[in-house]
């Protein structure tokens, strides 16, 4: 790599511009980096090799210097937590002749045949938090103390002939086509193809309740699509021989609360299948049901302090304070549980867990931080289990099931064209928008809080978009100023109920992340609002996806199709779509709560629907043209 300080001007890939920046980050007067890596089969070696080529020989020095100590801290830190590994540490040379660094890392056989242990203790390491870990003598960092309440209470023999069908009628059960043992299983929604070789997608949903002994779902229980057949007996359903992804998979169920299970399975059709043709899809949900289980507990354990029973082995490789580290190995689905309990013997809540399988070998490595001191680990194994199989055929493709209720009857706005003429006569104000500036504060990216008010004018309160807010120049209290390459924007939407006659709303704008909050004195950029001379309304019937109607030159498609839930789709231009009314096959409204806008860097616009009932027709209200006025702005920040 070249001249690394131009990298922007002479580096053409995106991942070598970011490690040019990354050198330039840690190096002063770098002129040329090689890097380079060769490896050998026979006997199992290699070598990598870091060439840094410095216009300031004392500049790279000192930091090659700095390299060297921070290495012996690893290597001393790597001791303890990876002994494997510490050998590689032990390889490395640094050699210095005039500018030139050469910096190198090699592999030996010794090494290379110990790979599967180092990696895994690596990821342990990772874990937990190579670098970060407590001084010695210190008491751990231990949470408030809370139960997990929801935790399963494992059964130690399970009839797999009493187990409970699926109620659909139970709390904060989901409505489903048809009912297979504990399973219920529907159409959850129909999209257009996400591939250009592909068909149609389609959704198949299953859910359970509690199942005896199934904690979290996981490769025990799992949902196939095995067959879409066409009105006229077609199969239509893709082949697809490969892909991670691919029709012939299945989907795991995960936990959804409360001891609840789902999974979806998304297949792909033949291209230019027709959804309105398709007649059955069947499928099947396989369960494997432990019948017989036994728990092994470790009170108080050290590292190295094992649970192991039927092929499977938990090593616990810490326990500080509710920090708990663990690795399974053998016949890791015998493992149905490991958790964490107090002096009292009730199972601790989780805050976080991370996992990850062994990048060689068979076996995987956990770390989970617990709410309250870990006094006993907890390992739940399978002795036996049954598999169990039931097939469904769904043939009610409407996705019109529910609950019967009080339907939600909406309000139809009222929308009627205004004009930036009419907005002068009614409004004496030359501006008549309040926008302040509310804060500055990083969320990922520097994120800018806008509030803005209006007047109730027409349209406003109900359109999916009024107008939208442009950031074009940051002040820096330094004296200096930031102009973005593009500017920085967001639609302008009021989603709430006027109050003392003001319609309010809030916006936000990301900006660079390298602009810390603290250091911005004021923000300038413009407020355009919108507002339409002349409405047209583009009737759609069926909403299937792929159906695609146009008017006034604005061409409106529907690309997904659910049981609560409809997303129409755009090209540029989509701000002047006003509002979308829904209406059941009575023609009688159906609610839709608030909608997802949204617009892509390539100018699409969507429109995500949540309708409240079964929508058969959409009026799609459009603007024919539409009247802007632009209102600059400088706001300090408060």
């Amino acid at each position: 790599m070249w001249r690394p300080r131009e990298a922007d001007k002479s580096v053409s890939g995106p991942l070598l511009k970011m490690s040019a920046q990354a050198v330039l980050a840690q190096t002063v007067g770098v002129e040329h980096v090689y890097l380079g890596l060769g490896a050998k089969t026979v006997p199992p070696s290699g070598r990598l090799r870091l060439v840094l080529d410095a216009a300031d020989g004392a500049g790279i020095q000192q930091k090659v210097d700095e390299w060297r100590r921070a290495l012996q801290q690893s290597r001393e830190a790597w001791a303890q937590t990876a002994p494997s590994l510490a050998p590689l540490l032990d390889s490395v040379s640094v050699k210095s002749s005039g500018n030139r660094e050469t910096i190198e890392f090699t592999v030996d056989r010794t090494f290379a045949s110990n790979l599967e242990r180092a990696v895994s203790e690596l990821l342990a390491s990772i874990f937990a938090g190579l670098g970060g870990g407590r001084e010695p003598g210190a008491r751990p960092s231990v949470r408030a103390e809370r139960i997990d309440t929801e935790a399963i209470a494992f059964t130690p023999a399970v009839d797999a002939a009493g187990l409970a069908a699926y109620d659909a009628a139970a709390m904060f059960a989901e409505d489903v086509d048809q009912v297979h043992g504990p399973f219920g299983v529907r159409l959850g929604a129909m999209r257009v193809p996400s591939v250009s070789d592909s068909g149609p997608e389609l959704d198949v949903e299953a859910f359970a309740g509690a199942v005896p002994n199934l904690a979290g779902g996981g490769e025990r229980a799992r949902l196939f699509v095995d067959s879409v057949m066409s009105i006229t007996a077609q199969e239509v359903l893709r082949p697809e021989p490969c892909g991670r992804q691919r029709n012939g998979l299945a989907s795991t169920f995960t936990d959804s609360g409360g001891r609840r299970l789902r999974a979806t399975k998304t297949v792909r059709l033949l291209a230019g299948a027709d959804p309105r043709t398709v007649g059955t899809i069947a499928g099947h949900v396989e369960l494997r049901l432990p019948t017989r289980v036994e728990t092994q507990r470790a009170a108080r354990p050290t590292p190295g302090a094992t649970l192991a029973a039927h092929g499977a082995t938990v090593t616990i490789t810490k326990v500080d304070g509710g920090d708990v580290q663990y690795q399974i190995t053998g016949a890791r689905d015998r493992v149905l549980a490991v958790r964490a309990l107090n002096a009292a013997g009730q199972p601790l809540a989780s805050e976080m867990k991370m996992s990850s399988d062994f990048l060689f070998g068979d076996g995987s490595t956990a770390r989970v931080q617990y709410a309250g001191i870990a006094d006993t680990i907890e390992a739940t194994f399978v002795v036996s289990e049954q598999s169990l199989r039931w097939p469904f055929r769904l043939t009610d493709l409407s996705m019109t099931g529910g609950k019967p209720g009080m339907p939600l009857r909406p309000t139809t706005p009222d929308f009627r064209p205004y004009s930036v003429q009419a907005l002068r006569r009614d409004v004496l104000l030359p501006n008549p928008f309040e926008l302040s500036l509310e804060k500055a504060h990083v969320f990922f990216n520097t994120r800018l809080e806008f509030k803005l008010r209006s007047p109730m004018l027409p349209n406003f309160e109900h359109a999916f978009t009024v107008g939208r807010l442009a950031v074009k120049r940051i002040e820096l209290k330094d004296g200096t100023a930031l102009t973005p390459p593009t500017p920085q924007q967001t639609t302008v939407r009021f989603g709430g109920s006027p109050r003392d006659g003001l319609l309010t709303t809030s916006l936000y704008v990301f900006v660079d992340s390298k602009i810390p909050p603290e250091s911005i004195k004021a923000v300038a950029g413009v407020l355009t609002m919108q507002f339409p001379r002349s409405i047209r309304t583009l009737r759609m019937d069926e909403l299937f996806p792929g159906q695609r109607a146009e008017t006034a030159g604005l061409a409106v498609t529907v690309t997904a199709r659910g049981r609560r839930a409809l997303t129409l789709q755009t090209g540029p231009g989509g701000e002047r779509l006003l509002y979308v009314m829904l209406t059941d096959a009575d023609l009688q409204p159906v609610m839709s709560f608030s909608p997802s806008v949204s617009e892509e860097q390539d100018g699409t616009w969507r429109f995500q629907l949540t309708p409240q009932g079964v929508a058969a027709h959409a009026d799609v209200l459009v603007a024919g043209d539409l009247d802007r006025k632009e209102y600059p702005f400088r706001l300090e920040l408060k």
